[in-house]
């Protein structure tokens, strides 16, 4: 690449840590989108004409917001670029307001930004001329995906999560008299907290940004059910257990024994920490589709309360074998045969 040529590839990255993780959560999402490069100039070298790369997204559809870099008001997000050409390299970020920043990184507030979908312009220029490119971001507007979720963790201990988007302070109202004043971070997205005794609660949550709110949203948990939930066994079963290989596509059975009475069986084939089946009863085999050391986890539900379990060993899944046919076998030479 001539030192007339002016390359770009822009990123957003979240500055801080989002609450997220959890059913229903928003966490920051950072994007990349395809590099972008100015044309090459004609005359001389070291020269760069002006670029006009400014690509007019508009405002895309609904369904197309779920891939772009998200994130709450009152947020700071840090801009990034790279960018190829003769130095020295001077970045300028236009927000839809009108607002300059300049620098590489820069670091842009949500508060200055509208809900919704917005474009920041990049200009990096050089001596000879200019290149721009247009990154899109999106403010999240305030508001509940879902109902708070409500999981009895141990005896009288719940983990709440807000299910909120566009939030960034939480009040928790638990039912007993306990108010939780506002909190941000997890530790207002994803509390826990620990009742004197069971019974019966209504939770309310709030949520609020710098700008919006507050809304509210409730839940209502039982306390106390007698379910006497629990995973006692969770195991595959081979004739080498518990150290059990089998290839891709084999059926691998599982063993597996549960105090009380399970509403829901979840089954983390992968142990990546997702649910990939839900039944109302035991699932006794899984073909695995690809080769690897796995370690499902069991989780159970009743009532509001849950337990779980890894499998006792982890599962090792290999490629499945084919015999293939190596050069001279027309000879009738056996010894052609290999496997890989």
């Amino acid at each position: 690449m001539s030192p007339s040529s002016l390359a770009l590839a822009v990123a957003l990255a979240a500055a801080g840590v989002r609450p997220g993780g959890a059913a229903g959560g928003r966490p920051g999402a950072a994007g990349a989108p395809e590099a972008a490069g100015a044309p090459e100039a004609a005359g001389a070298p070291g020269t760069l004409q002006a670029a006009a790369l400014r690509r007019g997204l508009g405002a895309p559809e609904p369904d197309a917001l779920a891939g772009l870099p998200s994130y709450p008001p009152c947020f700071d997000v840090t801009l990034s670029a790279e960018a190829t050409g003769k130095p020295p390299l001077t970045y300028t970020w236009t927000l839809p307001g009108g607002q300059v920043l300049t620098g590489n990184p820069a670091t842009v507030d949500t508060a200055l930004l509208p809900d919704g979908y917005n474009e920041i312009l990049l200009e990096v220029t050089n001596a000879a001329g200019s290149a721009s490119y247009p990154e899109p971001l999106v403010v999240e507007a305030l508001g509940f995906e879902a109902a708070p979720d409500l999981v009895v963790t141990s005896g009288t201990t719940v983990a709440a999560t807000a299910n909120t988007r566009g939030a960034t302070e939480w009040r928790w109202s638990w039912g007993d008299g306990t108010v939780t004043g506002w909190t941000g971070g997890c530790a207002g997205y994803a509390p826990t907290h620990t009742y004197a005794a069971t019974g019966s609660y209504t939770v309310e949550v709030e949520a609020r940004s710098c700008r919006s709110g507050p809304v509210s949203r409730s839940g209502t948990l039982s306390l106390g059910t007698g379910t006497g939930l629990s995973v006692d066994r969770f195991a595959a079963v081979c004739p080498e257990a518990p150290f059990c290989s089998s290839s891709v596509g084999e059926a691998v059975a599982f063993d597996t024994a549960v105090s009380g009475t399970p509403e829901a069986y979840l089954y983390d084939w992968d142990g990546d920490g997702l649910d990939d089946q839900v039944a109302d009863a035991p699932v006794s085999s899984h073909a695995f589709t690809a080769p690897g050391i796995f370690t499902p986890r069991l989780t159970v539900y009743a009532g509001g309360s849950q337990d779980s379990a890894a499998a006792e060993a982890p599962v090792e899944i290999v490629a499945a074998s084919d015999l293939l046919f190596s050069h001279g076998f027309e000879s009738g030479d056996l010894s052609g045969w290999v496997v890989p």
